[in-house]
């Protein structure tokens, strides 16, 4: 099994402990990537709680479907532990050249402008996979048990500070990025995504917090 394989095959409390310590993987990507993933498993506890009760019986199918597409994107985000492990390899590596002569120098800022690239692209899925999560999630969100729509908001609280936590992760790359049009479309994109997905999941929390005081 390879080491970042090994990643996501640990326990919550030594995932914990390694990521506490000096270890440069995981990291931040891995982190919001498995808080996605646990947005993601939350949002299919909540339609899991509603599935088979009379009282949502006609929102079945839909509660059906998005806890297959939930599923789907949990799993994913877990592998993109694993991958932001990966990806960050190379860049660490890069960091580590020799810079005594030009021809080095030359080299390590060219292998260092690739893997700054590649290390943008699993945050950027990140963000991505976290984006489907909510759209899940709020589209389903008012139609579900009522005792469990604090899992609901909860659910995408934990997909929101995943996303935001990935887009950080985004920027920290692009900023030491040489090509400097190539980077800002990758910022751009990703400051656009931020923007949508925060202005959504704040209403959606709102919103269901609101449900949850009328509730009494």
């Amino acid at each position: 099994m390879s080491e970042e394989k090994e990643l996501i095959q640990r326990s919550c409390a030594s995932f914990a402990d390694i990521l506490a310590s000096k270890s440069a993987v995981p990291g931040g990507g891995g982190a919001a990537a498995l808080v996605g993933a646990l947005g993601s498993a939350l949002g299919m506890m909540y339609l899991n709680l509603s599935i088979g009760k009379k009282k949502y019986a006609q929102h079945e199918a839909d509660f059906q479907k998005k806890v297959e597409d939930l599923g789907a994107i949990k799993d994913e985000l877990l592998s993109c532990v694993e991958e932001d492990a990966a990806a960050f390899r190379p860049l660490a590596k890069a960091y580590s050249m020799p810079k005594d002569t030009e021809v080095e120098r030359e080299r390590y800022r060219e292998t260092l402008e690739t893997a700054l690239y590649t290390a943008c692209g699993v945050p950027e899925k990140i963000m991505d996979l976290c984006e489907e999560a909510l759209d899940a999630i709020e589209a389903v969100a008012g139609k579900g048990s009522e005792l469990a729509k604090s899992d609901a908001a909860a659910a995408a609280m934990l997909c929101m500070a995943a996303l935001n936590a990935a887009h950080l992760n985004v920027l920290i790359n692009t900023t030491s990025m040489s090509n400097r049009v190539e980077a800002e479309a990758i910022t751009d994109r990703c400051d656009s995504k931020l923007m949508r997905n925060n202005i959504k999941a704040s209403e959606l929390i709102d919103e269901l917090r609101d449900e949850i005081r009328q509730s009494k």
